[in-house]
């Protein structure tokens, strides 16, 4: 008697994402932490895009590849860092964005992700923008 395992598409099997936008005087800053699924496949890629009401700065992102940190430039729309053989983990901060015009409360930021399977993951992730005092608690 033969037997497999196969790993089935469960809603458990996909990758997550964690997008926070906040603001400190004029200044806006996007910060996002992408995940690989718990038991499934490594992400390939990652791209996140700047909303469309904001413009970057002057101030390039830092992201964190496993940990590790990577050199960015600073590009104009959207940070795409190379991953090479597969992350469990990327972790993305572009301070320094500014507003170009009004900023809503809630704002639209695209993000893709695509893991070792080739499944691709591309959404307009809704992030409700916070005050710099309101997203840290005051330390005593």
């Amino acid at each position: 008697m033969r037997e497999f395992q196969q790993e089935l598409a469960t809603p458990g099997c996909h990758p997550r994402a964690k997008i926070t936008l906040t603001k400190r005087s004029r200044r806006y800053t996007l910060a996002a932490v992408l995940q690989a699924a718990r038991r499934g496949a490594d992400l390939t890629s990652a791209k996140l895009g700047v909303p469309k009401s904001l413009k970057r700065g002057r101030r390039a992102p830092r992201v964190h590849v496993d940990g590790r940190r990577l050199r960015m430039r600073r590009p104009r729309r959207a940070v795409a860092p190379t991953l090479g053989d597969g992350a469990r983990r990327v972790k993305m901060v572009w301070p320094g964005l500014r507003a170009r015009g009004k900023v809503k409360r809630i704002v639209v930021v695209p993000l893709t992700m695509v893991d070792e399977r080739g499944k691709t993951i591309s959404s307009k992730v809704r992030v409700l923008r916070l005050r710099a005092s309101a997203a840290r608690p005051a330390t005593p």
